[in-house]
This record gives structure tokens, C-alpha cells and sequence, in this order.
């Protein structure tokens, strides 16, 4: 075998290499982007819920869920505080396809950004839409003591006076 054969084969070989190494990362990548078709990017968050790699369902689950730990806080003229919670009331999350919505508008086949550069999230808002008993709110409030009639302090008129 000449050295010029012996070269040939070498560059043959590694054409070989290269061509195969490339191939199976192109694939990777398009099998990536097309298994992020239908999920989040890591990374995702929707109105500072961690969404990444969820389906929508998956993701309204899990917005829903910090739904619940969503409390109302009133502040009255005496600097005291009454609070309501979602639960005490029935809150809860009603899905109106704005989520599926954001999944659509993502290109998926960016995964290798999020991974590689994004490390302060792909953070989104929506307009939640909720339901709550108006009944049990009416209810918690009738019972929150700043509320009740003889803690009301009368309003006065407003008057000048010379001094």
C-alpha cells in the first residue's frame, strides 16, 4: 500500500466521521424539537410557575394548583390586617386556552438556547381567569371583625377650624 493510499483511506475514514457525527446530531436535534412540539421549553415560566417540560394539561394543573395559595390581604385605617384565602372562598383557575395559546407561539426547536443560554427563564404572563362561591366570600366577610357594623366608625363632615 503507497503513502497516497494510505492517505486516501485516512481521509475517508474521517470524512466517514465527520459526516456520521453530524448526521446524528442533526437528528438529535430534530428529535428534540419535534419531542418539545407538544411541551414546554425548560425553563418556561407562566406567571412565575415553573411550567418547563410540561403539556399544556400538565402545566393548568399545575397553575391551578398555585392558585390555591393565592390569599387577599385588606388593610384597614387602624393598621390592622384581615386576610382571605383562595380556599376559604372556592377559588380556583379556569383554563381558557391561553396557555395552549403560548405553547404554540414557541418555536421548539430552540430547546438547545434554553438549555445552553437561558439561565433566567423564558418567563411569560397571562390573565388568569378564576371562579370563586360568591356566597362563602360574602360569608368570610360578615365574619372578619373589622367588618361588622359596630366596628364602623362613622364618617364626619369635614369642617375648618381657626386657630
Amino acid at each position: 500500500m503507497t503513502n497516497l493510499q494510505k492517505r486516501n483511506k485516512i481521509i475517508v475514514i474521517i470524512v466517514s466521521v465527520l459526516v456520521i457525527l453530524g448526521l446524528s446530531v442533526f437528528l438529535y436535534i430534530h428529535h428534540m424539537g419535534t419531542a418539545y412540539s407538544d411541551r414546554f421549553l425548560p425553563s418556561t415560566y407562566i406567571n412565575d410557575v415553573n411550567v418547563g417540560k410540561l403539556s399544556v394539561a400538565d402545566a393548568e394543573k399545575k397553575i391551578a394548583e398555585n392558585q390555591l395559595n393565592y390569599t387577599l390581604e385588606m388593610k384597614f385605617r387602624n393598621k390592622t390586617t384581615e386576610t382571605i384565602s383562595a380556599k376559604e372562598i372556592n377559588m380556583s383557575y379556569v383554563p381558557d386556552g391561553q396557555v395552549e395559546a403560548l405553547l404554540k407561539k414557541q418555536d421548539s426547536f430552540t430547546w438547545f438556547k434554553n438549555y445552553l443560554f437561558n439561565h433566567k427563564g423564558n418567563k411569560k404572563t397571562i390573565q388568569t381567569k378564576t371562579s370563586y362561591d360568591e356566597n362563602k366570600l360574602k360569608t368570610v366577610l360578615y365574619e372578619k371583625n373589622q367588618l361588622k357594623d359596630e366596628n364602623q366608625t362613622a364618617p364626619t363632615d369635614a369642617r375648618m377650624k381657626y386657630e
